[in-house]
């Protein structure tokens, strides 16, 4: 009897263990689910672009070829042939908010689960992690905000994901054994695309290279390594012809606007900031969570430890399919850092490094890893992972609702639907907010309007609609002031804590 019941043991313990590993998979793809749910409900509401997207629309309104391949209006950086892409579409189906925004919202939803595929990758050994990497995901605030905006940093963690989703076998098969090269060559091709994938490309290879020297796998075929760096070198120098030499006669306004958030800067003029913005970097995700600040550096720590290992002994990556892939993730983190030492790229945490975020929350597994897998299997460790994960889960669902129940920043559209000819045919837009109304894909329902100048005042005794935005700006708040004062009436119509409508006499 006893012998029946130890042979039945074997095959529950394994169906137990694959439910458990299927409650972690559905965790994070559910968290998935709501990133793409939020970008859709966004999508749809057409909102108007806020003053980042209005700047890059502006080269969309009239979309020829020196206003896509030239200088950038408003000295932006955005990649020239994927806004050429988004150029394509606005000339095929008009120039409409759904229209610019189509692109970068699909980018998104394909990166989430992209997202959500690498981590449960990671986590798919222990339920607890796969909650935990659900967590992260969903608590991904910054990426949270690009789920629908005219910008190109979800193309930036699209392409960037790409070499960490392929697993080493690729790189054995492509790069020892000289096969699969048409594959191996698309994989370059990204570098024209994104100004970011370069540093993901090369930080995987080499982390899959250091991992297959310790293993023994050295001899690299020339031939495939040098098909890879030429091509690579030809899309590098096709964005500097479409966009660097350009972006070059606006890097010092660019180093100006992002020079607390660079490396560069500080080692220059504030050493002492250096490690402040490190920090930043690192654990600058999670807002001012104190406590997940110190749990999530607690366990990147751990989880920096355990990468480090590979050079010394075997490792469970490699029997469970990871592979090399942290070690990629340890090169990409290092990666950023140097480029802002090297050339001023910011690295304050948010949109600029959104393609980091995912290796800060692999690192974060594998310390989970280290402590579930410890040989003491102790309680106390056990539970923190629990606990822990318990606190990043409430503090993500809590940012999340909050998400859901935000307007989208700076909307012109409730403002616009307020205005009424009858009462003034004239509208005066505040000088930070001419971008976004020029952006509007309709014009204003006024015969007369008057774009950002408190010099030249309506005449006295006229009613004038006001319409102002991005008060998040000191200078923006200051010109909206000035600009009351010099009202002899001053009736709001609207007013939120970025955007509003007056009707304002003088």
């Amino acid at each position: 009897m006893l012998q029946s019941i130890a042979r039945l043991l074997p095959p529950f313990k394994c169906r137990a263990r694959r439910g458990l590993r299927q409650i972690g998979k559905a965790a994070v793809y559910l968290s998935a689910g709501a990133l793409i749910a939020y970008c859709i409900v966004r999508y749809l509401r057409l909102s108007s672009f806020w003053l980042d997207e209005a700047f890059v629309a502006a080269s969309l309104r009239n979309p020829t070829t020196n206003a896509i391949f030239g200088r950038l209006a408003y000295a932006q950086y955005f990649p020239r042939l994927y806004l050429a892409c988004i150029a394509a579409l606005r000339e095929a189906l008009g120039y409409r908010v759904w229209v610019l925004r189509l692109l970068p919202s699909a980018t998104f939803v394909i990166a989430t689960v992209l997202w959500a595929k690498l981590l449960f990758s990671r986590s798919r050994s222990h339920a607890v992690l796969g909650i935990f990497g659900a967590g992260m995901l969903l608590g991904a605030g910054f990426w949270l905000d690009q789920g629908a905006q005219l910008k190109q940093y979800t193309l930036d963690v699209l392409v960037a994901l790409v070499p960490f989703i392929i697993d080493d076998r690729f790189f054995h098969e492509s790069l020892i054994r000289g096969k699969r090269r048409l594959a191996l060559a698309a994989l370059a091709l990204p570098c024209c695309f994104s100004y970011t994938y370069p540093i993901a490309l090369f930080a995987r290879i080499l982390g899959w290279y250091i991992v297959a020297r310790r293993t023994g796998n050295r001899q690299l075929r020339i031939s495939s390594v040098l098909a890879l760096g030429v091509l690579s070198a030809v899309a590098i120098g096709t964005i500097y012809l479409t966009d660097y030499r350009f972006n070059l006669h606006d890097a010092e306004a660019y180093r100006i606007y992002w020079r607390d958030c660079s490396l560069n800067f500080q080692l220059r003029e504030n050493v002492g900031g250096a490690p402040r913005l490190i920090a930043k970097f690192l654990w600058g995700w999670h807002g001012r969570m104190s406590l997940i600040t110190m749990g999530m550096a607690l366990m990147q720590a751990l989880g920096v430890r355990r990468v480090l290992r590979q050079f010394r002994g075997p490792d469970d990556g490699e029997t469970s399919g990871w592979g090399s892939r942290s070690m990629g993730s340890l090169l990409l983190l290092g990666g950023s850092i140097a480029g802002s030492v090297l050339f001023g790229y910011p690295i304050c945490a948010g949109r600029t490094v959104l393609f980091c975020q995912v290796h800060l929350q692999i690192l974060a597994l594998e310390g989970g890893l280290v402590i579930l897998g410890s040989a003491r299997r102790t309680t106390s460790a056990k539970t923190f992972v629990c606990v822990f994960t318990c606190v990043v889960l409430a503090f993500s669902l809590d940012n999340y609702v909050q998400a859901m129940q935000a307007r989208p920043a700076e909307d012109l559209s409730p403002l616009v639907s307020l205005i009424e000819a009858d009462k003034s045919d004239v509208v005066w837009v505040h000088p930070c907010s001419c971008a976004q109304v020029q952006a509007l894909p309709d014009p204003l329902p006024v015969s007369v309007v008057h774009l950002g100048s408190d010099e030249a005042l309506p005449p006295p005794g006229e009613k004038t609609w006001v319409i102002w935005t991005h008060l998040g700006d000191r200078f923006c708040r200051g010109r909206l002031s000035r600009f009351r004062c010099m009202a002899r009436r001053w009736q709001t119509a609207y007013e939120s804590n970025d955007s509003g409508l007056a009707l304002a006499e003088f």
